[in-house]
C-alpha cells in the first residue's frame, strides 16, 4: 500500500531508451562543410565583362588554365558576348586544347562573322581543322 492508503500501482517494467546509430568519426579527421549550392547562371554581362577581365589577366601571365575557367564562366553569364569566344578559343589553344578551341573559335564566327577580329579567327580555324586531321 501508498501512503495514501491506497493500493500502490504495479510498476510496469521500465524500457530501456532507443540507442542512436553509432557512428565512428575519425577525430584526426577535418571537419566536412556541406555542399555548395550549384550556381545557376542567368544572362548577366557585367559578370560576363568581369569575367573577361580577370581571363584577360591570366592570359598575359601565360596561365592558360585559369583564362580558360574564366572565359568559360563569362560564356555561361553571357553566351552571345563574340568576344568571350574568341579569347576562350584563343586560351584553349594555348592550353593544348584543340578541338575545344576549334568549338570556341566558331562559336565566335557565328556571333560576329564581321568582327575585326573574324580574320584571324577564321585562319586559326583553318589551322586547326589541319592540326586536327
Amino acid at each position: 500500500m501508498s501512503l495514501q492508503g491506497k493500493p500502490a500501482a504495479k510498476a510496469e517494467p521500465q524500457q530501456k531508451p532507443a540507442t542512436p546509430d553509432v557512428v565512428s568519426v575519425d577525430p584526426t579527421a577535418p571537419p566536412t562543410e556541406p555542399e555548395p549550392a550549384p550556381v545557376v547562371y542567368t544572362l548577366d554581362p557585367d559578370k560576363a565583362a568581369k569575367e573577361v577581365r580577370v581571363g584577360s589577366f591570366h592570359m598575359k601571365r601565360h596561365n592558360w588554365n585559369a583564362a580558360v575557367a574564366r572565359f568559360q564562366e563569362a560564356v555561361k553569364w553571357n553566351p552571345k558576348q563574340a568576344d568571350a569566344w574568341l579569347k576562350l578559343g584563343e586560351a584553349r589553344e594555348k592550353n593544348g586544347e584543340s578541338t575545344k578551341a576549334l568549338e570556341a573559335y566558331r562559336r565566335y564566327l557565328e556571333l560576329a562573322p564581321n568582327d575585326k577580329k573574324a580574320r584571324a579567327a577564321r585562319k586559326a580555324v583553318a589551322r586547326l581543322e589541319r592540326e586536327l586531321k
